[in-house]
C-alpha cells in the first residue's frame, strides 16, 4: 500500500492506493491532523512508499521525517521522472500540482486531447495534447478568492461566500456579485472550452479540485469530473519513480 500527499494552499490531501489502485483519501486543514492522519495510516496498513507534492515553498520537517518509519519517500520535484513531455518554458516554476494533474489526465485518457480543470483557490486551466505533451494553460482566481478580492480592493462591497441562490440580473448588491462570480466563472470556462475545441478534435474537459461540485452542478458542457486527479497522477509518478529508490 502507497500514500500521496498533495500539500494545497488550503489544505493537505492524504489518499491511500493498494495494488496500484485508489483505495481512498482525507483532507486535513493544518499540519498537526495531517500528521495524526499520516500516522494512523501509517499504524494501521502496511505503507511501501510514500510521494509527497507541495505547493507551498517547505515542506514541514515532521513530515519529511518520516522517512524514518516508511522505507521508501518521494519529496516530487521537476527533476522527476515523469510519463509526459513538459513543454513549459520555465519548468522549476510550473506548479507541482498542475503537472501531476497532467499527469493523472495522461493516464486516465491516454492518447487524448485534455483540458484539466482544478478549481481550487486558483482556477488552472492546462492543456495536454493526444502526443502526450504538456503545453502549458492558464492561472485565474477561484471562486471564493473572487469574493474576497472584490472586499479586500473595494470599501463598500461586502465580503460574501458562496450562495447559489440569487437573482439575474442583480437586483442589490449582494445578488450582483454572486452573479458577477459565478457567472464570471462559468463563462470564462465555457470560453476556453469553446475556443479549445475548434483547435482539438475530441477534447476531453476534466475537472479536479475543491470546487468540482460547482462546476458539476453548473457547467454547460461535458465534462469528467475526477477529485482525486493530483492523487492519481502522483501515485503514477510513485510507481514510475520505485526502481530509482
Amino acid at each position: 500500500m502507497n500514500l500521496t500527499i498533495d500539500i494545497g494552499n488550503s489544505n493537505t490531501k492524504i489518499s491511500r492506493f493498494e495494488n496500484n489502485k485508489f483505495v481512498d483519501s482525507f483532507i486535513a486543514a493544518n499540519e498537526c491532523d495531517m500528521l495524526q492522519l499520516i500516522q494512523n495510516k501509517i499504524n494501521k496498513n502496511d505503507i511501501n512508499a510514500i510521494i509527497i507534492c507541495s505547493v507551498k515553498e517547505n515542506i514541514p520537517q515532521s513530515v519529511m521525517s518520516l522517512n524514518q518509519t516508511v522505507k521508501n519517500l518521494i519529496v516530487f520535484s521537476n527533476k522527476n521522472i515523469i510519463p509526459i513531455v513538459n513543454l513549459y518554458s520555465s519548468p522549476e516554476t510550473l506548479g507541482l500540482d498542475r503537472l501531476c494533474s497532467a499527469v493523472g489526465a495522461n493516464f486516465l485518457f491516454p492518447n487524448c486531447n485534455c483540458l484539466i480543470i482544478d478549481a481550487g483557490t486558483a482556477i488552472t486551466f492546462d492543456l495536454l495534447n493526444n502526443k502526450g505533451e504538456y503545453l502549458g494553460g492558464s492561472i485565474s482566481p477561484g471562486l471564493t478568492t473572487r469574493y474576497k478580492a472584490l472586499a479586500h480592493f473595494t470599501k463598500k462591497l461586502p465580503e460574501l461566500i458562496y450562495n447559489e441562490e440569487f437573482n439575474f440580473p442583480g437586483n442589490n448588491t449582494e445578488n450582483s456579485i454572486h452573479a458577477g462570480v459565478q457567472y464570471g466563472v462559468l463563462y470564462e470556462t465555457e470560453g476556453y472550452i469553446n475556443n479549445l475545441e475548434k483547435e482539438y478534435s475530441d477534447l476531453h474537459v476534466i475537472v479536479t479540485g475543491g470546487d468540482i461540485n460547482f462546476f458539476e452542478r453548473n457547467l454547460k458542457k461535458t465534462i469528467f469530473a475526477e477529485p482525486n486527479l493530483v492523487a492519481i497522477g502522483l501515485h503514477r509518478i510513485l510507481e514510475i519513480n520505485e526502481k530509482n529508490f
